[in-house]
């Protein structure tokens, strides 16, 4: 089989392959004479063990990029030996039943050079190993805790260590509070992306400094954020007290649709960005200070933010800023207009 799959013993520097029935036997045949290979991914390749994980070092000592999530059996012993080369950049773990050892062996193999580490579900690592990590991976770009036992230690430790990160998944972790996440967000200039779903302590004060420290943010995932509204996003629309009064005066508007008294009406209208365009100043723009860089955006399950303030925010950024609300749909452009 695989000596048609490897006509004329070719040799890859990147090798795919996501199959559950792949086998240490046939791993160990695909990767005999790779020695050139510097990308090897192998998602959910679960019967796979460490026996053949432990031997890639020797096959391949030019690796420099390691995927495999969702390999739920492989442990330490399997993974320790791949640790500690010197050309590792990336290493993807999630799911793998790995503890503080493998961390701890990043930190000292190739932590100096590492800028990607996903450890996301990984149950059995503690504050230790990922402290350890924080403070030796300073290169680290790209990162995923999610699901995992991270405390005060550990984010204490990022904050301090971990001035480059630009993709953070901080989702479900129990001790992150605004207080925290404003301090991570201030000591990440070039976070780009980040992923803070699921935490119940975070409130509109976290979300709040995210926003306001991280300029180069392009993507923020908030969902099942229990306690937050609209009032850290408000902050997009750049003539803010212009919206406020619009709103102001169109729900009182609304408690008097009932008079029969001649007035100025308003209204909450579809607006989409070639409207918006057209009609200039006469909606505000989004602000230049306050998430400039901001792009997409998702808030499921976020029981309290208000969908007609995001309807107006998107209306504002004209095309630039994509929302998904609490029933993951798309959030379409809408604002307040006068009518006599």
């Amino acid at each position: 089989m695989f000596e048609d799959f490897l006509p004329g013993q070719q040799v890859f520097e990147e090798f795919a392959l996501s199959w559950s029935d792949l086998d240490d036997g046939m791993l160990t045949y695909l990767l005999k004479n790779e020695h050139e290979l510097e990308s090897l991914s192998l998602v959910d390749c679960e019967k796979l063990s460490n026996l053949s994980l432990s031997c890639i070092p020797v096959h391949c000592p030019k690796l420099t990029s390691f995927d495999l999530k969702g390999m739920c059996y492989v442990t330490d012993h399997g993974l320790m030996p791949l640790t500690r080369s010197n050309h590792l950049q990336s290493l993807s773990l999630a799911e793998a039943d790995i503890t503080d050892c493998t961390l701890e062996s990043i930190a000292k193999g190739c932590g100096a050079k590492l800028k990607v580490l996903d450890v996301s579900w990984c149950e059995d690592i503690t504050d230790q190993g990922m402290s350890v990590v924080a403070e030796c991976c300073r290169s680290l770009q790209h990162l995923g805790l999610r699901q995992c036992a991270a405390s005060r230690l550990t984010l204490n430790a990022l904050t301090d260590s971990c001035h480059l990160v630009s993709s953070l998944n901080i989702a479900g972790i129990k001790d992150l509070t605004d207080a925290a996440l404003g301090s991570l967000a201030e000591n990440m200039p070039f976070l780009r992306e980040i992923d803070a779903s699921w935490n119940s302590c975070l409130s509109d004060t976290g979300i709040n400094a995210l926003l306001q420290y991280c300029n180069k943010l392009k993507k923020v995932v908030l969902c099942g954020l229990k306690l937050i509204t609209s009032q850290p996003f408000v902050g997009i629309i750049g003539d803010l007290n212009r919206w406020r009064l619009l709103e102001e005066l169109w729900r009182y508007n609304r408690t008097l649709q009932s008079s029969s008294t001649p007035q100025r009406k308003f209204a909450l209208k579809s607006c989409n960005s070639e409207t918006a365009k057209s009609l200039g100043d006469e909606i505000p723009f989004r602000s230049m200070s306050y998430a400039p860089s901001l792009r997409h955006m998702e808030l499921h399950y976020s029981d309290k933010v208000n969908d007609d303030h995001l309807a107006a925010i998107v209306a504002v950024c004209r095309g630039t800023l994509f929302i998904e609300d609490y029933y993951c749909q798309p959030v379409e452009p809408k604002w307040i207009f006068r009518s006599v």
